[in-house]
């Protein structure tokens, strides 16, 4: 694939900066950040718009994040209304090197001493820039999502509601891609009836894409030396066929608690995302916390790596990168980032390190494999439990839907009411029977040592573990019955590991069995799910490989899954968590549309009606 490619910016004696490749100044050289205060933050009506209380998070669109400064004059404002939460959604084509931006915001926050904090922390969490979509939490109200890449892929590839966008791109004589009509078609996708937009351009040709996307307009005061600027609001926005209207995702809950069935890692991560967004949580588990495999005293955080670029190439490297970040900042005391090393030949460590996706300096190769820098261990146990905070215990016999929410009836008569009920509750709960869910038996070790430095895996690993050696893991078909450790399988481990170290391993601590979840496709799920009789009715056609217009995806009230993450759950959970969140609360996915079509809980639904098979209900 094509290289990312990145800023060609300049700096002048007064300290104006330019990017060369489009001859254009990034922002105003006579106050920039009152520019933008002007033409984004007061074209948009923010100030008063973000100063009244809501539940749902306030979404934000931009094109053109450039060096970030109209991302902190927007989190400068929200810091004065402490009952706003922001979600910003932003893409660049051409970004920043990362010691470049660190510099850039370090010179804006000696500029203007208000944004130095905000500043700062964008610095800190800014990354290498890759080609794709990565997320950052900025503060406690504040998400940001950078897409890097051209304009037009990077809209058609996201889903959400804008309520106000900043249409900030370089002059559209310098860079008419920017302004063409069909991204403001695309733009007009992604915001809600009534949405505003504001830019300091009044040229004929972005009036006229406005105009072509539904937007009324009109002119205003500009900012300093230009006269004009535009105000524009969406009133009409045009009808657009979906391609794919089985996927739409769901309509944002009601306000109100969200119940959450399964106090594994994957709830917990659930119930967290959950609380950050401002919403209570009701988690419920028939055994406790991290009872199921979450309670293994150690678990990978390392990457999956495809030698092509693919969805699910995409999707599990932005897992591993939001994973290892997220257990940094959240649970740190539970997450050694040790590094890590994958066994693999050259032709296929050639492949991955050609394609493209990673980010420079996250991967090195090896006369033995692949380096991973910032993959670690993570003790599920303990993150489980800091995560989750607490649990009820008791077993969910039903759920029933009412016209706001759902009630949830456990075994003892107790009944939850909540706007919405996620279950994550693992592989054997009765729960599962709409889902094709399977349980894969699998066992670890704890020995004595020896001690290797990092992660290392060859169909098996070998990690370090608080002064332990960890080893695993079996995999095999559950047979039902009870979960137990066998002496089969810890030799078998012993013997992997031996192989990996070159080495004798020590004295035997401890063994652990448990299951894992999986699905036919070997992807989780994550996403609202189906009322299976009138998807099936809806969605007939598809049988036939009829070409019709189909209706939206005909969900079940305010019930969700959070599922089949398989081996990879320590990966996938923290971004499957953020992902379920945004589309429960209505803010902005950390997934693209096509990454998020790859869990949906659906999808099988979908594949057998195509196959003429009776599917999975």
């Amino acid at each position: 694939m094509t290289e990312l490619p990145r800023a060609d910016l300049t700096q002048d004696e007064g300290g104006t900066l330019r990017s060369e490749r489009f001859g254009d100044v990034y922002f105003s050289p006579d106050d920039g950040l009152a520019e933008t205060r002007h033409h984004f933050l007061v074209g948009n009506d923010l100030a008063k718009r973000l100063a009244q209380l809501r539940t749902a998070p306030f979404v934000v669109g931009e094109l053109g994040f450039g060096t970030g400064l109209n991302v902190l004059a927007l989190m400068a404002e929200a810091e004065k209304h402490p009952g706003c939460r922001l979600h910003i959604w932003t893409c660049e084509g051409f970004p920043l090197a990362r010691d470049r931006f660190r510099e850039v915001q370090r010179a804006a926050g000696e500029r203007w001493p208000e944004l130095a904090p905000y500043a700062e922390r964008l610095a800190d969490l800014y990354p290498e820039p890759y080609p794709g979509q990565v997320q950052l939490r900025l503060g406690e109200r504040v998400t940001l999502t950078i897409a890097f890449g051209r304009v037009l892929p990077s809209l058609r590839s996201a889903w959400f509601e804008a309520e106000a966008w900043f249409l900030d791109g370089f002059a559209p004589s310098k860079n008419p891609d920017m302004w063409s009509p069909e991204v403001m078609l695309e733009v007009a996708r992604l915001t809600k009836s009534r949405g505003t937009a504001a830019t300091f351009s009044v040229a004929g040709a972005v009036r006229q894409s406005l105009e072509g996307a539904g937007f009324t307009w009109a002119k205003a005061l500009g900012f300093g030396r230009k006269k004009h600027m535009l105000r524009a609001k969406l009133e009409a926005p045009p009808t657009r066929s979906v391609e794919k209207p089985w996927f739409t995702p769901p309509e944002a809950l009601q306000p109100g608690p969200v119940a959450i069935i399964g106090a594994g890692i994957a709830g917990a991560c659930l119930a967290h995302q959950l609380r950050l967004a401002g919403r209570k949580v009701v988690l419920i588990d028939r055994e406790g916390i991290a009872s199921g495999a979450s309670g293994n005293p150690g678990g990978l955080v390392m990457p999956r790596l495809d030698k092509g670029d693919s969805a699910a190439a995409r999707f599990y490297r932005d897992a591993f990168l939001y994973a290892s970040s997220f257990y940094s900042e959240h649970t740190s005391e539970a997450f050694d980032p040790c590094g890590g090393q994958m066994a693999m030949d050259r032709q296929r460590a050639e492949a991955v390190m050609g394609n493209g996706l990673w980010p420079p300096g996250a991967l090195a190769p090896d006369d033995h494999g692949i380096g991973v820098a910032v993959a670690g261990v993570l003790r599920p146990a303990v993150a489980t439990r800091q995560l989750a905070q607490e649990a009820l215990r008791g077993e969910v016999e039903r759920i029933s839907e009412t016209s706001d929410g759902v009630l949830l009836h456990l075994t003892r008569g107790q009944v939850v009411e909540a706007a919405g009920v996620v279950v994550a509750c693992g592989a054997e709960d009765e729960l599962w029977e709409e889902t094709p869910i399977a349980p894969s038996l699998g066992q670890i070790e704890v020995f004595e040592g020896p001690l290797p430095e990092r992660v290392y895996t060859d169909g098996q690993y070998v990690a370090p573990l608080k002064g332990h050696l960890l080893t695993g893991a079996t995999y095999a078909a559950h047979q039902g019955g009870r979960v137990q450790a066998s002496e089969l399988n810890r030799a078998e481990n012993k013997a992997a590991a031996e192989q990996l170290l070159g080495t004798t391993v020590g004295k035997h601590i401890a063994s652990r069995a448990s299951l894992r979840a999986t699905t036919p496709d070997r992807h989780p799920m994550a996403g609202a799910l189906y009322d299976g009789s009138r998807a099936l009715e809806a969605y007939a056609g598809l049988a036939k490989g009829l070409r019709t217009t189909y209706p939206p995806a005909p969900y079940r009230q305010g019930v969700y899954v959070l599922g089949g993450l398989g081996s990879r759950g320590l990966v996938t959970a923290p971004i499957l968590a953020a992902h379920l969140t945004a589309q429960m609360t209505g803010g902005v996915s950390p997934l693209t549309e096509e990454q998020a079509e790859l869990v949906h809980p659906g999808r099988f639904l979908i594949r057998g009606i195509k196959r003429g098979e009776h599917p999975p209900l």
